[in-house]
């Protein structure tokens, strides 16, 4: 099993946010690794691998080699997120094992999902980042688990601004909207009363 993994977002053949994917990845192996990759043709072969319409592409690789999956993506439809604390928990890098997360998701409902809490800040989701709407503007934690990829483009364009947020602060907001590589924000939004304890 290769140990890392990337998410890629593709649109009839053309794959969104491909360099901040692969920086993610160089990044990755040098981290783990302490190697720079040398994918030449994975974004060539990415685009042989997915055909019309919205695909979900998943990059499974190690230093050496690499591995792609492609499939039409349907998106979740979650309507709950129930907060969980776990000060120990760590998923700097997008590792093929999730068992950190599958402990608190297996028994939850298709449209349930965890809201992670490290340290009484608030961090991810188990699959996507966040981004909390104050009526005035969106804002991400400043702690999250991972830095997708979505959450940077957004950070950078000055659509989200990133802020410190502790669970004494979820009564400044109306709304949560997950985000990652298939999400857009906006797309999945979440009333604030619809985040329960665990």
């Amino acid at each position: 099993m290769y140990p890392v993994f990337e998410s890629v977002k593709v649109v009839n053949s053309r794959i969104c946010l491909f360099e901040s994917h692969l920086e993610r990845m160089e990044r990755t192996s040098i981290f783990l690794w302490n190697k720079p990759l040398n994918f030449p043709l994975l974004k060539e072969e990415i685009e042989a691998k997915t055909g019309k319409g919205l695909q979900k592409c998943r990059v499974s690789y190690s230093n050496e080699n690499y591995l792609i999956d492609s499939m039409p993506y349907t998106k979740r439809t979650i309507q709950k997120l129930h907060l969980i604390q776990d000060n120990d928990i760590s998923y700097s890098c997008k590792m093929s094992d999730r068992n950190c997360f599958n402990i608190y998701t297996q028994g939850l409902k298709s449209d349930e999902d965890i809201l992670i809490v490290k340290n009484n800040l608030l961090t991810d989701s188990s699959y996507s980042n966040i981004a909390l709407w104050n009526g005035n503007e969106w804002h991400t934690p400043a702690t999250p688990l991972l830095k997708g990829t979505k959450r940077e483009h957004l950070m950078k364009q000055g659509i989200l601004k990133e802020v410190t947020i502790s669970t004494n602060h979820l009564d400044q907001y109306s709304k949560i909207s997950l985000i990652n590589a298939m999400l857009e924000l906006g797309e999945t939004e979440i009333d604030m009363q619809s985040i329960v304890p665990f």
